[in-house]
């Protein structure tokens, strides 16, 4: 008797047993996929951020290529007026600025011209290479092409071409994104003596 009773307890047994497996099984599974999902949003966040530091630098530098304020002062073309109070650009380079990335009023990114912008040639114009249908170049006609006794035979200004850099950083996040770029730029030969090598 003791056979006929013993089988049946063995078999519930086991199978609690073969349950509890399966459950312990599923359940790593479940945590599994959950990690794999939360790593999968992490990664997409980080992606956006650097998207959004990318734009923000891009847009900097093409704010700054729209004028010409880098060719005269390019240690000051911002002031960091724009951000709040309690944000720092950088504590070495005022040439920055805040960005509100999201349109609420709050500052996510800031971006900083660094190094500041550097003019790495240039050359005279003459005046027979000015167009004086344009008005940039109107500006760098001589007043009297005789100077000294002598036809002045180039203009007061130089083409040159300067090399930027856009620093975008967003602190919650950390990401960070340096954008470069080059542009050529019609400027007085003053500017150019002074900040071109």
């Amino acid at each position: 008797m003791s056979r006929a009773s013993s089988g049946p307890s063995r078999q519930a047994g086991f199978t609690m047993v073969v349950c509890l497996i399966l459950l312990l099984i599923m359940t790593l599974v479940a945590l599994n996929v959950f990690n794999l999902g939360k790593g999968s949003l992490q990664v997409i966040d980080n992606m956006q951020q650097r998207t959004q530091a990318q734009t923000a630098a891009q847009q900097t530098l093409d704010r700054v290529m729209s004028g010409t304020l880098f060719t005269s002062s390019p240690s000051a073309v911002f002031d960091n007026t724009d951000c709040p109070s309690g944000v720092v650009v950088s504590t070495s380079n005022s040439n920055g600025l805040c960005v509100d990335a999201n349109g609420n009023g709050k500052t996510i990114l800031t971006v900083l011209l660094s190094p500041q912008p550097v003019c790495t040639e240039s050359s005279l114009v003459t005046l027979a290479q000015l167009n004086l249908k344009s008005s940039a170049d109107q500006s760098c006609v001589v007043k009297s092409f005789i100077v000294g006794g002598r036809v002045q035979s180039n203009s007061l200004c130089s083409d040159t071409v300067w090399d930027l850099n856009a620093v975008a950083s967003e602190a919650t996040s950390e990401a960070s994104v340096t954008v470069n770029e080059g542009v050529a730029v019609r400027t007085l030969t003053d500017n150019a003596k002074n900040f071109c090598k």
